[in-house]
This record gives structure tokens, C-alpha cells and sequence, in this order.
């Protein structure tokens, strides 16, 4: 299914999105997905053992600004795909489930723009979210029980903008950091389930497993949930 150029698709709040096994929502043209906190939009699969590829936002497509929100995103290959040079100058997700996802095997396209992914649950996802050069705002959402679920490309000491997060449980490494040059990458006022440091860097795939990628440093633990 596919969204042409010019064209709206507004989601209403209650909606039901089902997905055939392996096929897409594609976005040329304009997306409207916001629900209600009462009312949230369901976008999954028609059958859950052979899921939907999901979300699809194409190159050419027509907007400066995407918005996610209220909406229970399950049981779908990925999260979202979208190609590197997607022209969009915006995308905010916020105030949604993402669960039980499994891309099985293949990695997400994502966040290759000015992000901001607030207040959204990631539950028992395995996939992987892709984070380019233009770093994302991650604050203020629920990680648990997800396997592998960031890939970090980045050069240069920085912040990730990924703080005030709840981080428990995950799976394998739960964000994985490539180049970087040994730099230095900042997780601060984050909730890891525990405040072990030894625990906390299980978390990483960074200068602690390989001393070519950069290290996780996450500075002002947080002792509870945010």
C-alpha cells in the first residue's frame, strides 16, 4: 500500500492498520498518525507469525515534519525503515508502544535525521535501530527485554542525546557504537536497573570490547526509574 506524492493520509485515534505477511505502509506523500491517550492507533500484522514489513517512508517523499504518536506499533518486521537520504527535516515519535518486532536479521534504516523518540515503551523488540550523524533526542522511555536494539555511527566526542531512559533487561548489547576513533560517547541521567558500573557497561559495545570504537561513558546514574 503506498501514499503518493501529495497526498494525506490521516490516521484517526482507534484505528486498526493490519498488515499482509511481508508488505508495507509506504509514505510518498504526507502521514497523520496521532491517536489519543484513550484512543491509540493500532498499526500490526494480519498474521503474527508471518508479519508485515511495517512503516516505509520513501526518498521522495513530501513533508518537512513526521509525526508518531499515540500509536501501538507490534508484531511487525521493523520498527521503521526509511533510505539515508530521506528529506525530511523532522521526525518526532512520542507517546507510543513499540513491541515485538523482529526483523529477522535485517537492520533498520533510521534516524538518519533530526529525531526526537519521548516517552514511547520498547518492548521485546529484536531489530536494530540505526543512528546516524544527525543525533537523535532520546529522553524519557521505557527499554525493556529488547535484543540489540542501537547501532551508533558517529565521529567526534559527543552526547547521544539519550538520557533520562529506562534501561532493563535488555538482551545481548543494547546499543552497539561503530567509528568513533576511541572518541568518547556521553549517556548521561540514565536508569539502568542497577547502578554496578560493571553491570551498566554489559550494556555496550564499545572501547571495552573493541579499543578501535568509542567508549560508553554514563555520567549521574540515575537510582530509580525516570
Amino acid at each position: 500500500t503506498r501514499v503518493i506524492e501529495g497526498v494525506t493520509l490521516q490516521v484517526k485515534p482507534g484505528t486498526i492498520i493490519q498488515l499482509y505477511p511481508g508488505k508495507s505502509l509506504e509514505i510518498r506523500g504526507i502521514l497523520k498518525m496521532i491517536g489519543k491517550p484513550d484512543s491509540l492507533i493500532t498499526f500490526t500484522s494480519n498474521d503474527v507469525a508471518n508479519p508485515g514489513a511495517g512503516l516505509l517512508f520513501s526518498n521522495n517523499i513530501t513533508t518537512d515534519t513526521i509525526t508518531i504518536s499515540y500509536v501501538n506499533y507490534h508484531h511487525l518486521r521493523n520498527i521503521i525503515s526509511a533510505p539515508n537520504n530521506i528529506n525530511v527535516s523532522r521526525i518526532d515519535i512520542n507517546n507510543s508502544i513499540f513491541s515485538a518486532t523482529n526483523s529477522q536479521g535485517q537492520s533498520m534504516m533510521f534516524i538518519e535525521w533530526n529525531a526526537s523518540i519521548s516517552r514511547c515503551n520498547f518492548l521485546y523488540n529484536n531489530c536494530e535501530m540505526i543512528l546516524g550523524n544527525y543525533t537523535p533526542k532520546i529522553s524519557e522511555n521505557l527499554f525493556f527485554h529488547n535484543y540489540s536494539l542501537f547501532r551508533y555511527y558517529k565521529y567526534g566526542n559527543d552526547s547521544l542525546n539519550f538520557f533520562d531512559n529506562t534501561v532493563i533487561a535488555n538482551q545481548d548489547y543494547f546499543i552497539s557504537f561503530w567509528g568513533g576513533n576511541a572518541s568518547l560517547a556521553y549517556l548521561p541521567n540514565n536508569y539502568w536497573g542497577t547502578t554496578n558500573e560493571d553491570d551498566i557497561k554489559k550494556n555496550f559495545y564499545d572501547f571495552n570490547v573493541d579499543a578501535t570504537l568509542r567508549l560508553a561513558v554514563f555520567t549521574l546514574i540515575l537510582t530509580r526509574p525516570s
